[in-house]
């Protein structure tokens, strides 16, 4: 039946589907709710990137500074209504930098593992997700 609809060649990984799965069994299957689902997560990542700065930097006015800098991209702002895997990655690689810089803060067992729990994730969100885990290493 799938014969020739292309379905069998497609190699993008398998992340973001997946997470709009767990999504749509909560919310039944629409394809604004993949788009309000990004606009959530782009949400979400404004207090994020905020801790992520603030934990590097130990200086809150240059966290507000960053964040307000990077809500206002007109990049941030075009891929955030939009249904493609840019703003999940995002967020994954923000979490992924957040924890990370709490493990090296602390070295700690539980947030070894949250970093390598949140490193699988990563990389099934985008291809080029492959590198952070030479930036892991290299620490």
């Amino acid at each position: 039946i799938l014969e020739g609809s292309g379905i069998e060649n497609d190699n993008r990984p398998i992340g973001w589907p997946a997470l709009l799965a767990v999504v749509y069994a909560f919310t039944g299957i629409n394809n604004k709710i993949a788009i309000y689902f990004s606009c959530f997560l782009s949400i979400m990542m404004v207090p994020l990137l905020f801790l992520f700065v603030n934990t590097i930097q130990r200086r809150t006015n240059i966290a507000l500074w960053a964040t307000l800098i990077f809500v206002v991209m007109p990049t941030h702002i075009f891929w955030s209504v939009s249904a493609e895997t840019n703003m999940s990655s995002l967020f994954f690689i923000l979490l992924f930098l957040y924890v990370s810089a709490l493990y090296y803060k602390t070295p700690d067992n539980g947030l070894l593992w949250l970093c390598m729990v949140n490193l699988t994730l990563l990389l099934h969100f985008r291809a080029e997700n492959v590198l952070f885990i030479i930036l892991f290493c290299q620490f």
